[in-house]
C-alpha cells in the first residue's frame, strides 16, 4: 500500500481532517463558510451552526473549517461536550479546551488537566474553577463563566474582552463545539445559554455541530411551553445545513472505497445498485465494508459466475436498512 493511501484509509466513523481527502464536496462547503466569517468585521461575535443528521459529515466539515482557520493563523479550541456527564465537569472541560487552544497558539507550555473536586456547590463557592487554567486568559474565561453567580457579569465580560483583544490582535478565537446533540440534556441546555448570555465576546467565533431535531427535542422537554425552534434560532446566528452530495460525489466516494477498503466487493454488481445505496456517508461506508467482510469471511468460496451478486447485495442492504421487512420475507 502506498504512503498516501495509508493516510486516506480511515475507519468508518473517523471524520476526515485533510480537505484533500474529500469526495463529498464538504471542502467547498467549509471553505465558503470560512470565507464568509473571515470577511465580517474583526470585532464580530458569531455562533455558526453546522447542521445535519447523524453520520452526515458535520465533524468532517468542522475539521475543514478548522484547517482554514489555522492556515490563516487563528487560534482554535476544540470542545466535545458529550464526553462529560455533569455540568460541573463540562464547564471545567470547556475552560480547559479554550485554555489549551490559546496556549498552543502562543506556544506556551500546557499543564495536565488538574482533575480536582473543584466544584462542590455550583451555586456557591465555585471560584476555584480558574485553577484548572494554565494561562492568564484561561483563568479570566473561568471567572467569566462564574460571574453571573456573583453578579459580576458585565464587569468580568469587559475585562475578558479587553484581555482577548490584547492577545488576539488581528486574529479571532475559533471555538469548535462538536456533537452538542450527543451531550447530556442538562449540558445541552446550559451550553446554549452560556453561548447566548455570557460568551458573546468580540473576536470569538463559535462553530457548533448539531442535529437540530435532537437538540429541539431536548429543549422541548426542558422548556416545555417555549417554542424550541425559535429558541434555537436565537442562539445560532448563521445556520448552515450540510448539502446532499451530488451523484458525481457519491460515485467518487464509491470508487475510493472500492479501491482502498472494499477491495473484495464486485464493482459491476455494486455499480448496478448504486442508486439505492444509503445517502448518508457513514451508513454508505458501513454497508460497503460489511460487504467486504462477507466476501472475505463467507463468499470467497464462490466463483463470480455462481451467484447473482447484484441480488445478493440488495438483499444485504435490505437486511441492514429494513431488518423487520427482511425477516418477514425470509
Amino acid at each position: 500500500m502506498k504512503k498516501d493511501e495509508v493516510k486516506n484509509n480511515t475507519g468508518v466513523d473517523d471524520p476526515l481532517i485533510d480537505p484533500a481527502d474529500d469526495c463529498l464536496d464538504r471542502d467547498n462547503f467549509a471553505k465558503r463558510i470560512f470565507i464568509l466569517i473571515d470577511n465580517t468585521p474583526l470585532d464580530s461575535h458569531l455562533r455558526v451552526g453546522i447542521l445535519g443528521d447523524w453520520g452526515s459529515g458535520k465533524t468532517t466539515a468542522m475539521n475543514f473549517i478548522k484547517h482554514y482557520c489555522q492556515e490563516k493563523g487563528h487560534p482554535v479550541a476544540m470542545f466535545h461536550p458529550w464526553q462529560f456527564h455533569s455540568r460541573e465537569d463540562a464547564w471545567k472541560g470547556f475552560v480547559a479546551s479554550l485554555d489549551k487552544g490559546l496556549a498552543t497558539w502562543r506556544s506556551l507550555p500546557i499543564g495536565n488537566f488538574r482533575r480536582k473536586r473543584i466544584i462542590k456547590d455550583f451555586s456557591g463557592k465555585a471560584r476555584k474553577l480558574a485553577e484548572i487554567a494554565d494561562t492568564k486568559i484561561g483563568k479570566a474565561i473561568a471567572e467569566l463563566i462564574l460571574s453571573p453567580l456573583e453578579n459580576l457579569l458585565n464587569e468580568t465580560k469587559k475585562n475578558v474582552s479587553r484581555d482577548l483583544k490584547n492577545i488576539l490582535q488581528d486574529k479571532r478565537l475559533y471555538i469548535f463545539i462538536d456533537d452538542l446533540d450527543r451531550a447530556e440534556p442538562e449540558i445541552v441546555y446550559d451550553m446554549l445559554m452560556l453561548l447566548n448570555e455570557i460568551f458573546d465576546l468580540y473576536q470569538c467565533i463559535f462553530i457548533i455541530g448539531l442535529d437540530t431535531k435532537t437538540v429541539s427535542d431536548v429543549l422541548k422537554n426542558k422548556l416545555g411551553y417555549i417554542n424550541s425552534k425559535e429558541f434555537l434560532d436565537k442562539i445560532i446566528n448563521w445556520p448552515f445545513e450540510l448539502p446532499m452530495p451530488s451523484n458525481f460525489d457519491w460515485n467518487e466516494l464509491l470508487d475510493k472505497e472500492l479501491e482502498q477498503t472494499a477491495l473484495s466487493v464486485i464493482k459491476d454488481a455494486i455499480n448496478g445498485i448504486k442508486d439505492v445505496l444509503p445517502k448518508n456517508p457513514r451508513k454508505f461506508k458501513h454497508y460497503l465494508r460489511y460487504l467486504n467482510s462477507l466476501h472475505k469471511g463467507f463468499l470467497s468460496r464462490f466463483a463470480k459466475e455462481e451467484l447473482d451478486w447484484k441480488m445478493l447485495y440488495l438483499a444485504q442492504l435490505l437486511r441492514i436498512e429494513f431488518p423487520d421487512v427482511f425477516k418477514s420475507l425470509m
